[in-house]
C-alpha cells in the first residue's frame, strides 16, 4: 500500500504479509516511512520486493529491499 503527498512525485510505502486467504483485518507494517521520493512497487520474489524510484535518481531506477534483515 502506499499513500502520496499533495500531488508531489512522493510516497510512504507499507506492506501486510498474507500467507493464505484474507480471513482478518490485515497488519500493515511500514516500509518506507520518510517523504524523500516515489516509490512504486513493480514485483516481488519471496521477501525481495522490487520497486521502481526517482530517489536520487532523476530518471528513475529499479531497487530491491529484502524483508529479511
Amino acid at each position: 500500500m502506499d499513500i502520496c503527498k499533495d500531488v508531489d512525485d512522493i510516497s510512504l510505502v507499507s506492506y501486510a504479509e498474507i500467507n493464505g486467504p484474507i480471513e482478518e483485518k490485515l497488519n500493515f507494517k511500514p516500509l518506507i516511512t520518510e517523504w524523500v521520493g516515489g516509490f512504486y512497487y513493480v514485483h516481488n520474489i519471496g521477501s525481495k520486493m522490487y520497486f521502481r524510484t526517482n530517489y536520487n535518481a532523476s530518471n528513475c531506477k529499479v531497487i530491491m529491499i529484502d524483508l529479511i534483515w
